[in-house]
């Protein structure tokens, strides 16, 4: 018989707790009077599992912030990668929210 020496991990888990990652390679491609919109999709298991993306708008192209823009929508499957939204001028923000409420981070922005 073969043996290997004993091999251990540790490893903090966040779970539930920690927010959820960032949005990446968020785009949009306007058609007609819609503004496709797609991003990356996060691959927390709570975004996957009952999460949601949470996407806002601004008139404004400078000076974007999340607090300063307004919402489209906090209710795109943590599931989906992509939207279709009124196409508006401005800037589009989006972050992950997981199930229990978390959201990311940073926002991903798109002008």
């Amino acid at each position: 018989m073969l043996y290997s020496p004993f091999a251990s991990l540790t490893q903090e888990i966040y779970g539930k707790l920690h927010p959820p990652a960032d949005v990446t390679n968020f785009t949009m491609v306007a058609r007609i009077d819609l503004a496709n919109l797609k991003w990356d999709p996060v691959t927390d298991l709570d975004v996957i599992n009952g999460g949601t993306y949470w996407i806002r708008h601004t008139s404004n192209t400078t000076g974007v912030t999340w607090a300063g823009s307004s919402d489209i929508t906090k209710n795109v499957p943590g599931t989906l990668d992509n939207y279709s939204a009124p196409l508006l001028s401005g800037t589009y923000l989006i972050k992950a929210l997981d199930s229990s409420g978390n959201e990311s981070g940073v926002a991903a922005k798109v002008t």
